[in-house]
């Protein structure tokens, strides 16, 4: 293998060590049009304000908010349990997706961590250890495979059949309500045409009798039955 694709693969695996999830962090779907529709962790699966930096940052900022009289208890305490779900679903895919990997190098998170920071790179450690770019390769495909794994254990996630008739039933409630309102606004319209023709009928009757009486009025001869010669 040229060194430029040595390389390239190196960066792979540090996007998988570094922290970096990849498309299995999101709790949204993979990357790969699946959608997850519901988490749900253990006890033991979830992360807490002491055990992760996000979460306490997050913690501090709500309480803060509370105490201002910004937000009320129970919506920060909702608040915080989504984010909650969220971090600790994506902390579990990241360690089972860089777990072969650590395996492979058979060295702890916090050792190659330490490695890192002295100036060793990925690329030099695989060179030290004998690794070969397909080792690596197959730990990644690993790691991929487990994250997925645990995905399908804790969340519900919609099949491409069930997302497709949940997008039809949304365009046919679309469509649904597109129709009642041209229909409401024709009815409106309608009715407007039908007030507007009343009142002109309206004022055509009213004009003729008052016609009528004008003429019974002027004329000196009417119901005298007698005409003066």
């Amino acid at each position: 293998m040229t060194k430029n694709k040595m390389a390239v693969l190196a960066i792979a695996g540090l996007t998988v060590l570094g922290g970096a999830s990849g498309a299995f962090a999101s709790p949204g779907g993979n990357g790969k049009g699946l959608r997850v529709g519901q988490c749900t962790l253990s006890a033991d699966q979830l992360q807490t304000a002491d055990t992760s930096p996000r979460l306490e940052q997050l913690q501090t900022r709500l309480d803060a908010r509370v105490a201002a009289g910004k937000m009320t208890q129970e919506k920060a305490d909702a608040k915080f349990a989504e984010a909650q779900q969220r971090v600790s679903l994506q902390e579990l895919l990241r360690e089972a997706r860089r777990a072969p990997v650590l395996e492979l190098l058979g060295m702890t998170e916090d050792e190659l961590k330490t490695a890192r920071q002295e100036g060793t790179t990925l690329r030099d450690i695989l060179d030290q250890k004998g690794i070969t770019p397909d080792q690596l390769r197959e730990a990644m495909r690993s790691g991929a495979a487990a994250a997925k794994t645990l995905m399908g254990e804790v969340c519900t996630v919609a099949s491409p059949a069930a997302r497709r008739g949940k997008a039809h039933g949304r365009r046919r409630a679309l469509a649904r309500r597109k129709a009642m309102a041209l229909k409401a606004k024709r009815e409106a319209a309608s009715k407007k045409c039908d007030d507007s023709t009343t009142n002109d009928s309206t004022t055509n009757n009213s004009t003729t009798d008052d016609s009528t009486t004008d003429d019974s009025t002027t004329d000196p001869n009417a119901g005298n039955g007698s005409t003066t010669l």
